[in-house]
């Protein structure tokens, strides 16, 4: 369709369909009316003086590789329910942000999930800065989208600045002073955006603890029978937001700050690509230990029902109950025969990157070097870990769904359509 709403056709293809399936176009357009007006409505920026917001599929949580384009009503609520509702909020606003807690990030909009740009983009700005600025900062941020929208998947690294590292004063003006942040705001921007970051990297034991519960109450509901199966589902769901998926929103941050570091290390040249490629590789996660523990089955050193015990919870469609978890088809997934073989990769510094790291890490964070590289190397395992142990709920709460609806006669693929 042109700018005169001319349609030009580039290709016909002949429509097959089943004569039985009648459809209700007064039904259709009616709820094709409604999204329109929530749209409408929705678009005005709520966030910041009435401005034009925008929505995307990938920003942010990034619903359309979790959920898909066009996710099934359990996936979107279980999705909503247990990030974008509130736990991203919560998170974002323990670091510092500019966000209220319960402020929905994703919106469904003709069968489609939109992250709410400005919204995101909002959180990451710090909540001390004075209003004015925030609010220049973030139509800079929305300026930046509207001239290149193909970085709505790249928002963290080159449209906002959410977090610190010695050389964001920097990088600040660069981006954001043609579009009028003047050389104080920057620098204002720049000591808010640094007490943020060096103020959440002290509290990071007391924002991942709660993850130690998680396996103690899923234990505890498990064993209790004062509840029913479909209590136990509602159970397992809030507590994998509460001690689960919370703990894993902080863990990500602190990891998405350590690879800003790294990425900080590359710019001043104190490691090189390669380095940093050779270190990221080196870290071993519990994608690791899954190469490894197949390598281990194969070799007889681990038996069949123990890979299935670790590993069996996961599933390709974390958040939709179709699909087949790793118990549930373990040859497929387990015991397939051209695995990925594991190439150990040791990495050590070199003394004059010892030197440089140092340095930094004593000047800008307070940290000797042993600690300095022990924050990155935890932040980045933690991460991966603390999906592994949030998504043991799900898959449990999946289980007891499952088992109560073969009890109704109700088929598991319809199962995806409640809400």
């Amino acid at each position: 369709i042109d700018k005169r709403n001319n349609v030009h056709i580039f290709q016909l293809r002949k429509l097959y369909y089943n004569k039985k399936n009648i459809y209700n176009n007064e039904h259709f357009n009616k709820l094709f009316d409604a999204n329109i007006k929530k749209f409408k409505k929705t678009i005005k920026g709520n966030h910041l003086n009435k401005s034009l917001n925008y929505f995307s599929l990938m920003s942010d949580w990034n619903p359309a590789e979790m959920i898909g384009l066009l996710p099934k009503n359990l996936s979107y609520d279980l999705y909503n329910f247990l990030i974008t509702s509130k736990t991203w909020s919560k998170q974002r606003s323990d670091y510092g942000g500019d966000i209220k807690i319960n402020t929905p990030l994703m919106t469904k909009i003709l069968g489609r999930p939109f992250i709410d740009v400005s919204a995101s983009l909002r959180s990451f700005i710090p909540a001390n800065l004075q209003t004015n600025l925030k609010n220049k900062i973030l139509k800079s941020y929305l300026k930046i989208l509207k001239n290149t929208n193909s970085l709505h998947d790249k928002i963290e690294f080159d449209v906002a600045f959410t977090c610190w590292t010695p050389d964001s004063n920097k990088e600040i003006f660069n981006r954001l002073h043609k579009f009028g942040l003047s050389i104080n705001e920057t620098n204002t921007f720049s000591d808010d955006l640094r007490k943020m970051t060096i103020t959440y990297l002290s509290k990071k034991h007391n924002f991942i603890k709660k993850i130690k519960k998680l396996n103690e109450k899923r234990i505890k509901t498990l064993e209790s029978k004062k509840n029913n199966n479909l209590e136990n589902f509602f159970i397992l769901l809030r507590d994998c937001r509460n001690y689960g998926i919370l703990p894993f929103a902080h863990a990500a941050r602190y990891a998405f700050i350590a690879q800003s570091i790294l990425i900080y290390f590359i710019r001043k040249k104190i490691i090189t690509q390669e380095r940093y490629d050779a270190f990221m590789s080196s870290i071993e996660t519990i994608s690791t230990d899954l190469i490894i523990d197949k390598e281990k089955y194969t070799k007889k050193l681990l038996p069949k029902n123990d890979l299935i015990k670790k590993y069996g919870h996961l599933r390709e469609g974390t958040y939709e109950i179709t699909k087949n978890s790793y118990s549930e088809n373990p040859e497929n997934y387990l015991f397939e025969k051209n695995y990925e073989k594991y190439n150990r990769n040791k990495f050590q510094f070199n003394k004059q990157e010892i030197s440089k790291i140092s340095h930094i890490g004593k000047k800008y964070y307070d940290l000797e070097f042993n600690k300095f590289i022990d924050f990155i190397v935890s932040s980045i395992k933690e991460r991966e870990n603390y999906k592994f142990e949030f998504t043991k709920n799900i898959d449990l709460a999946f289980k007891i769904l499952i088992k109560w609806s073969k009890s109704k006669k109700i088929k598991r693929s319809l199962l995806s359509y409640s809400s």
